[in-house]
């Protein structure tokens, strides 16, 4: 039913002949490029671990919405209409008036294809460093109740340092759908938890995983030997 989504892809940045443990890497060190392309109204964002404090990059996916005002104009100008709530609705004509949606882009909506909603995504890349720990990745159903810093205050709370990622995407779950049931009680109608699923990949140990299968020549290196032309691809 939601049709929010994400393609992603990570390259190494070719430099694991000049690299040893995780211990001895040059701080800031790019080490891959991250290539995200986002449809709908999740969330994707960098936890970078500086000199022990958290910085997060948050730019990596926007929320297609009537909040972004490149978003509402498109679908203004294919005869949508913005709704309470930060929805849009079709016009009377359209013979779903009745039907709201909060997401201006979508793959392939029924109703809303004509009136603006585009399956296009966004796409952004970033060159990840030594210094990104995690890659998030979560639907509306926990943003909206937890922003980015919320998220990685509940990682330090339930002491993520220990290798844990199911236990720890499980806790942040479970806090996100305590904060819905607080919304439904103080809420005058009825507030059910949206679509709620996270997902942290532990970019460090992506990396030490990546060493140990290809060792120092790095993937680059290995598929120039084995194809001339991939220098070019």
């Amino acid at each position: 039913r939601r049709r929010a989504t994400f393609h992603g892809g990570l390259s190494p940045k070719g430099i694991a002949s000049q690299r040893g443990a995780a211990s001895s890497r040059g701080a800031n060190e790019p080490l891959w490029d991250l290539l995200c392309s986002g449809v709908g109204d999740s969330l994707a964002f960098v936890v970078n671990v500086i000199d022990g404090s958290a910085h997060i990059d948050n730019q990596l996916c926007k929320r297609h919405g009537i909040l972004n005002a490149g978003e509402l104009e498109r679908i203004i100008k294919a005869g949508a209409m913005k709704a309470e709530s930060g929805y849009i609705k079709a016009p009377v004509s359209s013979g779903f008036a009745h039907y709201r949606i909060a997401m201006t882009r979508a793959i392939g909506h029924k109703y809303f294809c004509e009136y603006g909603v585009v399956p296009d995504p966004e796409t952004v890349m970033e060159t990840l460093t030594s210094q990104s720990r995690y890659l998030i990745l979560c639907s509306d159903g926990i943003s909206d109740v937890m922003n980015p810093h919320i998220i990685y205050d509940t990682m330090k709370s339930c002491n993520f340092e220990d290798g844990d990622l199911n236990k720890l995407a499980e806790t942040i779950l479970a806090k996100a759908l305590v904060a819905w049931k607080k919304l439904s009680r103080v809420s005058s109608s009825s507030v059910d938890a949206d679509n709620s699923t996270i997902i942290v990949v532990d970019l460090e140990e992506l990396w030490s995983n990546y060493e140990q299968l290809y060792g120092k020549e790095g993937l680059r290196e290995r598929a120039k030997k084995t194809d001339p032309s991939s220098e070019e691809k």
